[in-house]
């Protein structure tokens, strides 16, 4: 081929990599997945997630001892009291159908050993969830409309088994939460319910 004159040759500038050749271009951004807030629960009467409470009046049936409880709080108090063998106050729980009442007497368990009761009060009100929710149709599709999202049980005078801090506080002081306990039973209840749910299809 012929060589061209300089004066015809047409000098480009230098480029980098060939990316940056498309700088100017406009870039897709990157969409993160929204992440959805999480439930507030504290009393039973609160809509709209008050049925999470120990306290909502939903009865059902220990399999293993045929034993019915009025609500998911029974069922925890009756077994601190037979944790300890206090028949006589287990008895006294299971004939009361008040979740205050039901508390306090729960209180009132006889050789109290609180060291002993926090190996095992997650696992009692865990199982006590899961019964609840698995039996009552209504209450079991509620819990599985809350997807993967947290369960936070918002009490301000609670930091073991609520986070310390009500409704209106408890998102904006998330780095100062208590341990919420309930919250983390209710979530590993909710996992047992989708695995059974799981299996039937």
């Amino acid at each position: 081929m012929e060589d061209l004159p300089n004066s015809l040759i047409v000098r480009l500038p230098p480029q980098g990599p060939a990316s940056d050749a498309f700088s100017s271009a406009p870039r897709e951004k990157h969409n993160k997945k929204s992440i959805r807030p999480p439930v507030l629960l504290h009393r039973e009467h609160e809509e709209p997630h008050g049925y999470l409470s120990q306290w909502y009046l939903s009865s059902f049936t220990d399999p293993t001892t045929n034993q019915t409880y009025n609500c998911a709080e029974q069922y925890m108090m009756h077994h601190k009291a037979l944790f300890r063998d206090d028949l006589t106050t287990a008895a006294s729980i299971l004939a009361t159908p008040y979740p205050k009442d039901q508390k306090a007497l729960g209180r009132c368990v006889a050789n109290w050993d609180d060291e002993a009761w926090d190996a095992v009060k997650e696992k009692v009100v865990e199982d006590g969830s899961y019964l609840k929710f698995s039996q009552n149709k209504d209450l079991k599709e509620r819990l599985l409309m809350t997807g993967e999202r947290e369960l936070v049980e918002a009490s301000a005078s609670d930091r073991v088994w609520g986070v310390g801090f009500n409704a209106k506080s408890a998102l904006s002081k998330r780095d100062e939460w208590g341990s919420n306990l309930l919250g983390k039973c209710l979530m590993r209840a909710r996992e047992r319910v989708k695995e059974d749910e799981a299996k039937r299809v």
